[in-house]
């Protein structure tokens, strides 16, 4: 009997020391951890500095070749009436504005055409001519010429030209977030009514951003 609870007493030692020795471990393996200088906390021998910069913005802006006269060709008079067409150099609109979602639109005006030579004298209103984006079908197209924070959200295409008036008319608008440019071709046609005369015309096309 007595040397059962000998035993019993050398198993509950024998117990306790391993409990000892696996929460001795368990403490150092902790206090290790807390030390590492990758969790460790600054708050004495260390700094920390706020950097500060300012980003300022610049504007909006449409450019053009230097060089902007474009000839359509000619058209032989009809009956029904004729019509010519072509494309305008290509035109960077570039917004460096710096603001959220900023809206911008390209609007298109002209006051006509005026006849010169065996035409002088005569004139084609401005209504008699349409603009759209040259080779652009799909807003996606459009979306596809810019770059940065500008994205195109309506556009004219050859379907659905937008008429040209001395008020203007709005070509193509979009939103800029931060700063983003689109460099498209604008495309002009011409309607030609039965009555005109022959001769030359010619007359200013404007595109504006704003």
């Amino acid at each position: 009997m007595r040397a059962v609870l000998v035993a019993k007493g050398i198993r509950t030692m024998s117990t306790r020391k391993l409990l000892a020795a696996v929460v001795g471990v368990s403490t150092i393996g902790l206090s290790a951890l807390c030390a590492s200088p990758a969790l460790a906390v600054c708050s004495t021998n260390c700094a920390s500095t706020n950097v500060t910069f300012t980003l300022g913005g610049s504007g909006l802006a449409l450019s053009v070749p230097s060089n902007t006269d474009v000839d359509l060709g000619s058209a032989t008079s009809n009956v029904l009436g004729t019509t010519v067409s072509g494309a305008l150099h290509s035109t960077t609109v570039t917004d460096t504005r710096g603001q959220l979602a900023a809206a911008w639109t390209v609007t298109v005006a002209s006051t006509g055409f005026t006849g010169s030579g065996t035409a002088a004298g005569q004139s084609l209103a401005a209504g008699q001519a349409g603009m759209y984006l040259d080779a652009v079908t799909t807003l996606a197209n459009a979306v596809a010429l810019a770059t940065g924070g500008l994205i195109p959200t309506s556009i004219t295409t050859l379907a659905t030209p937008v008429t040209l008036s001395s008020a203007g008319g709005t070509l193509m608008a979009g939103t800029t977030t931060g700063s983003g440019s689109i460099t498209y071709t604008p495309g002009i046609k011409v309607t030609i009514p039965a009555s005109a005369i022959a001769g030359t015309y010619s007359g200013a096309v404007t595109q504006t951003v704003s």
